[in-house]
């Protein structure tokens, strides 16, 4: 979905998570979605294995609103003039249904968005 948007994705996992597929692709898709809305000039997706957990971080240039981002993961946190502001909330439903978490912080050079999923262990 990010390609489909000219949005580069650089690094790979080589691992597998458990998880309900289809939640987990709806979680990448609102946080790739709320980065464009935020930032669409320079959003990037990178992926990496940390420890673990196999991480997907998406990054745009903008700015964080207000100091106290895990507000943003309330339902219909969303500022005016956007959308419902359900994005954010089911990313990270969607990432403690499969055992991860989703995360935002505020960087010098802009916001990074990150899903961490525990990688799928083989028996």
């Amino acid at each position: 979905w990010a390609a489909d948007r000219d949005v580069p994705i650089t690094g790979s996992t080589g691992g597998q998570v458990r998880g309900d597929r289809a939640a987990l692709t709806e979680a990448l898709r609102a946080l790739v979605a709320n980065a464009l809305a935020n930032g669409e000039d320079g959003v990037a997706v990178r992926r990496e294995r940390a420890g673990d957990a196999l991480r997907v971080t998406i990054r745009n240039p903008g700015r964080l609103p207000g100091d106290d981002p895990d507000k943003l993961f309330s339902p219909r946190a969303a500022g005016p003039g956007k959308n419902w502001g359900m994005g954010l909330a089911m990313a990270r439903l969607y990432a403690a249904d499969a055992g991860g978490s989703v995360g935002l912080a505020q960087g010098e050079d802009g916001v990074s968005a990150t899903l961490a999923l525990p990688e799928e262990t083989r028996s």
